[in-house]
């Protein structure tokens, strides 16, 4: 997780702590190309959105009234190579998944 200043106000620190809930899914494909040697995909997004109002005062002491909005979207896409190895008379596998 990410941290923030301290000096933040109280308002704005629920602000960001709603940022850091939000929606994430994955799915992952996984097949083995020849007996020993694969390929796995894996696709993931996290989204997260918050906006509010507030007010703030401008240079010369008037108020200003506007809206802060964040819309965060994080979409990954990763390719895998996969490898397994038969052990014990081949009834057991050792997997290995460099990522």
């Amino acid at each position: 997780m990410s941290s923030f200043s301290d000096d933040l106000s109280q308002g704005f620190d629920a602000y960001v702590k709603k940022l850091r809930s939000g929606f994430f899914g994955s799915a992952d494909l996984a097949g083995f190309i020849t007996s020993q040697s694969g390929i796995d995909v894996r696709i993931s997004r996290f989204q997260s959105r918050n906006s509010e109002s507030v007010r703030v005062a401008s240079g010369n002491g008037n108020p200003i009234d506007g809206t802060i909005r964040d819309d965060i979207r994080i979409n990954f896409l990763g390719i895998y190579y996969l490898r397994r190895s038969p052990v014990r008379d081949k009834r057991d596998v050792f997997c290995l998944k460099l990522e």
